[in-house]
């Protein structure tokens, strides 16, 4: 059997706006009825009627209810993944970049990560946003912004998800968008949009289209064709679409058929058109994925900072290791930003400065610039630093700052009984880093099993300490000091003036007791850096650092 004319037409479109300059994809809403099929009604609540499966959950509390709905959870049939798989290639030559589903399961996002495994491509270019999980107004504002840097696609789970434990209080009633939802989710939608499945379960979300809103294309994608009472007819009706010719119902209606049909379609429309443009070649051309163009400026949500190259390759050898995935890198003004993808919702980036806080290339200036760069909430210093407990310490063992002691700040005087004595009276800040942040890497350390990790005071100054009279004098000032380095003073200088959050985390390398420059010296930092950089990520994957 043929493909209907308006599925070959939906093709055809589909490649001349992928080939538009920027790409104009169409956004994709996937409807509830793929999961919440009468089958799946049955099998969760012995009754394939949507009202007995309401009531079968109404008198359930919500632990119960998430029990319940595990069927949604498990493994689906060979057609859906089919469907699924075809979805996910698709996405990956980018003719979708915004989801939305109010399917509570998470098989479209697995899909895609096995399929970009498979390829060898970065699972963590898919944004995930779960409503009653993230923060409403970070979905909101995400909605809003195109795709930043490496980011593949956006799947926005408007119901939840399971696979999260996050469900909305009144599920499986209708319910209204929060208002910080329904502008964004109304823009989304009121694009040019391809709907597949029934919005006979999603009247919450049906209630967000314009009704009247003439200047979209709006395709309609069910199996069985709809009749005079369907939704959808309403809507395409007010806006003026004939509805004939944007729907696409019957056997290649179905999920898993209209996908691999239109993935082939896709196929052929793209090779024909390679072939015109160039002659000969039957390749067909795919949409880089990870571009980032000059109309979408890069955005951080964490911001990790190093200073030397040692510390730099300690993140990204670790970012390879646990997360599987090279950074890109990206020159902006003075410096170069190395995006490391998304890391548990949160979109990370790490910037290298000089060494010290002062100088055009300190700590001070490189930092302020990446804040206004980037915009990050969170900022974090990794890398190495000196321990001050030779006796109670070990090389490696990390450094978290709780507060730190800017040493530099002295008033140097004589002592009236002793003139001939040097006195010093320290007049450093000695600023607490964030509550956010120090609540995050002491959560984390539950669950980590790498090196040793203390929390407490670090010292920060411009000096290079390598004496063991100064570093006498460093603990006479802060006996409970940990230890210290050198660039922590023009991060909390920079972040305090730009309401940031702010961590230090360093491993020691050495004891900055004039041995520095020993045969062990390089061996020393690469272990402290890596001990740094692996506790640092370890962090970012297991806690969340967005609302």
């Amino acid at each position: 059997m043929e493909p209907p004319y308006q599925l070959t037409e939906l093709a055809q479109i589909m490649v001349q706006r992928l080939q538009e300059s920027p790409p104009r994809p169409y956004n994709l809403l996937l409807s509830s009825t793929l999961s919440l099929t009468p089958g799946m009604l049955q099998r969760i609540a012995h009754t394939p009627n949507w009202h007995g499966f309401c009531q079968y959950l109404r008198h359930r509390g919500y632990p119960d209810r998430l029990i319940a709905l595990k069927p949604l959870a498990e493994e689906q049939d060979q057609q859906q993944a089919i469907g699924y798989r075809a979805l996910a290639r698709l996405i990956i030559q980018g003719y979708f970049r915004t989801i939305l589903t109010t399917n509570l399961d998470s098989r479209l996002e697995h899909a895609l990560e096995e399929l970009l495994i498979e390829e060898g491509k970065d699972p963590y270019t898919i944004q995930t946003l779960i409503v009653d999980r993230h923060n409403d107004g970070y979905i909101a504002q995400q909605l809003d912004e195109p795709l930043q840097g490496t980011q593949l696609v956006r799947i926005v789970k408007l119901h939840g998800s399971l696979q999260d434990r996050v469900l909305p209080e009144t599920f499986p009633e209708f319910f209204e968008p929060r208002p910080a939802l329904k502008g964004p989710i109304r823009r989304t939608l009121n694009q040019d949009l391809l709907i597949v499945g029934g919005l006979e379960l999603d009247i919450d979300i049906y209630k967000q289209f314009d009704q009247n809103h003439k200047q979209t294309s709006t395709y309609y994608v069910v199996e069985q064709p709809p009749v005079a009472d369907d939704l959808i007819l309403h809507l395409l009706d007010n806006r003026a679409q004939e509805t004939e010719a944007f729907t696409i119902a019957g056997p290649y209606g179905a999920f898993a058929s209209f996908f691999t049909t239109l993935e082939k379609l896709l196929s052929n429309k793209q090779s024909d058109t390679t072939r015109r443009s160039k002659g000969t070649t039957e390749q067909m051309v795919t949409l880089p994925i990870d571009q980032t163009r000059a109309d979408q400026p890069l955005r951080a949500d964490v911001l990790l900072v190093t200073v030397t190259e040692t510390e730099t390759q300690a993140v990204f050898e670790t970012c390879k290791k646990r997360l599987k995935r090279q950074p890109q890198s990206y020159p902006i003004a003075n410096n170069v930003y190395h995006d490391l993808g998304m890391i548990n919702g949160a979109r990370v980036f790490l910037l290298q400065t000089e060494m010290g806080a002062i100088g055009p290339g300190g700590s001070t200036l490189t930092i302020e610039e990446g804040i206004r760069m980037l915009h990050p909430s969170s900022i974090i210093m990794v890398g190495i630093a000196f321990g001050l407990r030779p006796d109670k310490q070990q090389l490696g063992t990390i450094l978290v700052a709780h507060k730190i002691r800017l040493y530099d700040q002295q008033r140097v005087g004589t002592d009236p009984q002793n003139p001939a004595q040097e006195v010093i009276i320290p007049r450093g800040d000695r600023p607490s880093t964030s509550t956010f942040l120090i609540n995050r890497f002491k959560s984390a350390q539950l669950s980590w099993k790498g090196a040793r990790v203390e929390t407490g005071l670090l010292f920060s100054g411009e000096k290079l300490v390598d004496n063991q009279a100064l570093c006498a004098r460093l603990r006479q000032i802060e006996p409970e000091a940990l230890g210290g380095e050198m660039e922590g003073s023009g991060l909390y200088s920079v972040a305090q003036r730009y309401k940031i959050n702010w961590m230090l985390v360093k491993a020691i390398c050495d004891w900055g007791d004039g041995n520095k420059g020993n045969q062990h010296k390089e061996q020393d930092q690469l272990l402290a850096a890596r001990n740094a950089a692996q506790f640092t990520l370890h962090t970012l994957q297991k806690m969340k650092f967005i609302d």
